[in-house]
This record gives C-alpha cells, sequence and structure tokens, in this order.
C-alpha cells in the first residue's frame, strides 16, 4: 500500500510513500485480522484461507465484505471500509449456523519485518508504543532483543509502530478490555516485530451472529487528520501518536500558531521566520533583564580583579567581599541566567515542531531551498593561507612530499562530509541535491617572500649571539 499523495522525493515523479506491503517482498509490512478459538477441532480462518469477496474494489465510501464457511456450521465475515486518510474500519462477524454454542476470540496483529532505518535522535521516537489503561508507553526496536516481548491487559488507547512521518496503528474496541502485546520474532539477523491483541471471548450461540469492530490506521502523521479521529471514534489519547515531547503544553499552540500564519501567508519558510519574531517579541522583557543584569556584571569586572588580587589567598574572605559588592550595587549573578533559562522549553518545542510535524515535509522556500525538512547540501570550500576565493582545481595532488616547498593535500573534513551527504536516511531527507565533493584543499608549504627574510634576521641574530657567547666564553652543560 503506497501513499499516492506523497512522493519519495521532492521530484513529483518519484514513488509514492510505502506503507504496508505484503509477504514475498523485500521487507514485507501488513495487518491481519482473525479468530482464535480454545477448541482446536473448530476450523478458523488461516494466511492461506481462500475468501468471497462481493466485490474486487476497496475505496472510500465502498467498503468490501469477504465471507468464509468452515464447514462447521461457522460462516465467518470480515467487512473492510476505508477512508480518505488510510483509517480502515474492520467489523469481524460470525454467525452460527451448527447445533451447539461457539466461543471465539477475535485478534489484530501488524507485523513488520527487518529492522529499519530511524533517524537515530534523542528528541524523535521511532519504533513501536502505544497507549495502555490512558498511559504512554515507547519502546525501541532494541528492547525486544533475544524475542523479548511486552504485555499489557488494557481498557481503551490502541498500540503501533511509528517512523518519523508515518504510521502503522491498531485501535481497539474503546470498552472492551484487551489482552495487548509488542514482541520480537525471528532471528537476530533477520527480526521480525509483532504488536496484537486479543478481545474478550464472544459466545455464540445457535442462530446467533456475533461482531467485533476493530480500526487499522495506517498513514501519514497529519495533526488535523489525527485529532478529528481522537474526537470522532473517542480514541483514547489518540493526539500522542505524534510525538510531541515533554513540552507539548508549548508544542501543539506553537504547531497551530505555524499552521495558522501559513495558511496566512502562503509560504512556510516565511511563516517560520514570522513565528520566530513573534516569540523573541514576546521574550523581550525577560531578554532585556538578562542584557542589563550581564551589563552591570560587565561595569563590576575592575572591582571585581581587585579583590581577587587583594583576597587572592582567602578564598571565604574574597567571596564574602564580592557579595557585599553585589549587594551595595544591587546586583544579582543569576539575573542573566534565569531569563535565558526561562525560554529555554520554548525555543526546545519550536524546534519540535519544525523537525517532527509532517506539514512542512517537501515544503519550499525560495531560491535553491526546494525542501525546508531537508538538510543543506554541504559543499567543502577550498582555502589557502586563509583565504576562501582559491578554486580546488589548483591542487596539486602528485606533489612529491619530500621535496621542500611540496604541496601537502590535506583531506576534506569528514565530519562535514557526513552531515551533509550522509546523515539521515531517503525518506526523510528527500530532495536533498548531493554536489560533487571538491578536491581536498592544499597548503602551500614553501615560505613565502617574507617568511624567508624573518627567518634570514632570526638566523642572523642566532649567529651574533652565538659569537658573543664565543667571545665571552660562554658554555652550555
Amino acid at each position: 500500500m503506497r501513499l499516492v499523495k506523497y512522493r519519495e522525493t521532492i521530484d513529483p515523479k518519484s514513488d509514492p510513500v510505502p506503507v504496508l506491503s505484503p509477504v514475498g517482498g523485500e521487507h514485507p509490512y501488513y495487518a491481519e485480522f482473525g479468530w482464535a478459538s480454545s477448541d482446536p477441532s473448530i476450523k478458523t480462518p488461516q494466511a492461506d484461507t481462500l475468501w468471497t469477496a462481493d466485490q474486487t474494489t476497496l475505496a472510500p465510501g465502498k467498503p468490501v465484505r469477504l465471507t468464509w464457511d468452515n464447514g462447521q456450521g461457522l460462516i465467518f465475515g470480515l467487512e473492510i471500509a476505508i477512508d480518505d486518510y488510510f483509517m480502515f474500519d474492520v467489523k469481524q462477524s460470525v454467525e452460527n449456523k451448527s447445533d451447539k454454542p461457539v466461543t471465539l476470540f477475535p485478534w489484530s496483529l501488524v507485523v513488520r519485518y527487518g529492522l529499519p532505518k530511524a533517524e537515530g535522535i534523542y528528541i524523535l521516537h521511532e519504533g513501536p508504543y502505544g497507549v495502555f489503561n490512558g498511559s504512554l508507553k515507547e519502546f525501541g526496536y532494541s528492547d525486544f532483543k533475544d524475542n523479548k516481548q511486552q504485555k499489557f491487559q488494557t481498557t481503551g488507547g490502541w498500540l503501533g509502530i511509528t517512523d518519523k512521518y508515518w504510521m502503522t496503528t491498531l485501535v481497539p474496541d474503546q470498552q472492551a478490555k484487551v489482552d495487548a502485546s509488542i514482541k520480537q520474532t525471528g532471528t537476530q539477523a533477520d527480526p521480525k516485530y509483532q504488536i496484537d491483541y486479543t478481545s474478550p471471548g464472544m459466545t455464540i450461540a445457535p442462530g446467533a451472529t456475533s461482531a467485533s469492530t476493530s480500526r487499522l490506521f495506517a498513514g501519514a502523521k497529519i495533526v488535523r487528520v489525527i485529532d478529528e479521529y481522537e474526537k470522532k471514534y473517542g480514541i483514547d489519547k489518540f493526539d500522542l501518536t505524534i510525538d510531541w515531547g515533554w513540552f507539548w503544553f508549548f508544542t501543539k499552540p506553537l504547531f497551530w500558531l505555524l499552521e495558522w500564519l501559513y495558511a496566512q501567508i502562503g509560504n512556510f519558510g516565511v511563516a517560520i521566520l514570522v513565528l520566530t519574531v513573534m516569540v523573541k517579541a514576546v521574550f523581550f522583557p525577560l531578554a532585556n533583564k538578562s542584557y542589563a543584569a550581564m551589563s552591570k556584571m560587565k561595569a563590576l569586572q575592575p572591582e571585581m580583579e581587585k579583590l581577587k588580587t587583594r583576597y587572592g589567598e582567602d578564598r571565604q574572605r574574597m567571596n564574602q567581599e564580592l557579595m557585599q559588592l553585589y549587594r551595595r550595587e544591587k546586583v544579582n549573578p543569576a539575573a542573566g541566567c534565569l531569563p535565558i533559562v526561562v525560554q529555554i522549553p520554548v525555543f526546545f518545542a519550536l524546534y519540535k515542531v519544525l523537525y517532527t510535524t509532517i506539514e512542512m515535509r517537501h515544503q519550499p522556500f525560495f531560491g535553491w531551498i526546494k525542501d525546508l525538512s531537508a538538510l543543506l547540501p554541504h559543499r567543502p570550500v577550498a582555502h589557502r593561507h586563509g583565504r576562501h576565493d582559491v578554486p580546488a582545481a589548483e591542487a596539486e595532488p602528485s606533489a612529491d612530499r619530500s621535496r621542500p616547498g611540496a604541496r601537502v593535500p590535506v583531506p576534506a573534513d569528514p565530519v562535514h562530509l557526513h552531515a551533509g551527504l550522509v546523515r539521515g536516511r531517503p525518506g526523510d531527507l528527500l530532495g536533498m541535491e548531493q554536489h560533487p565533493v571538491d578536491r581536498p584543499a592544499v597548503h602551500d608549504h614553501a615560505p613565502s617572500r617574507h617568511a624567508a627574510r624573518r627567518q634570514a634576521q632570526a638566523g642572523g641574530r642566532r649567529a651574533a649571539g652565538a659569537g658573543s657567547r664565543r667571545r665571552w666564553g660562554w658554555r652550555r652543560g
């Protein structure tokens, strides 16, 4: 399953972003719905079960109903509906045409093959997570090494697997108490990550029909859509599928303000600039106090140096004098730091908004900036003698290093190359142009005319000094 409204790169002809893929592909990623029974003699649908469909196309407003007769008097039904943003409504039903009651347990699961490539940055969660009994639990893929698992009993909530912009999430009946689990199966080299839950058993009397409803979301983490689902279906804390962070009470209002500015301006880059100015304006009084306190401390530096000179050996007396100086001049040493500390959570929340939300993905700014969510390509600049105007083509890579005055190549900074061309994965650094790396910069080790003159003068002084020592009979040793 691919999201046709989202492309892997900024090229509109690039492939749509894949979310789910069937078994048999390179990295299978799929969801299943079925029934379990405590009676092994009862046949239930399996992976190779051949269903009968009432139509072949699943689309918004066009649900598909699948049916299967197990040959024992049980008719299993599976009705699947989908909306425009890939929320699947799944209704599982069983009709009992036998002469005895049957108890079945509906279950749902999502399986992901292989360890996905992640951002690997602490401010963003990627991996299994969920809300269980009103509490958010987040796990890394490494938490399930050696086939470890986590089990929960929960009423309401949800569980899923998330990437930076996309997620696959199971949503059980919010009134039912379910048994949920997150686990790893397979081998260490080829792991499989599974999330699942089992609903309470349904006892179907002869001639009766029972049904269970669950939901599956497999799509983009659009803030507006996620919030609408939370209200429409009453999903407990479904907004936490988006990683708002510790300072969510700052992050969410900043996002809604940025979204409003974008709607008014029409350019996300300009909206970010305006939002930054607005935040700085709000904090200007605090910043002004911080600058004033720093100026007072700077004005006291001469007096503080005198105290250090006078009481440098007596630390206790010097601290006492410093405190008296602060009180006399009405200066608080911490006054310059506290306003900055207050601003840190807000600006961190602003960074969180820009980094996490999908709304900025593939949004252009001006000129060469085609994707605000991608890192800018980094091109090392060749330089010589501290100048940046010497082209890299002037390098002499075949210079003889043993020859005096040879030009020795200097390796390009590997950290810079990593930051610009390697970091990230194709789904997140989309649209990044990988420019060819310039040749390594070179440094000319031949002494310049002025340097040669200084060396000659220094050599002359050393020779004169040696002559003086010889005349006066100076000896070392």
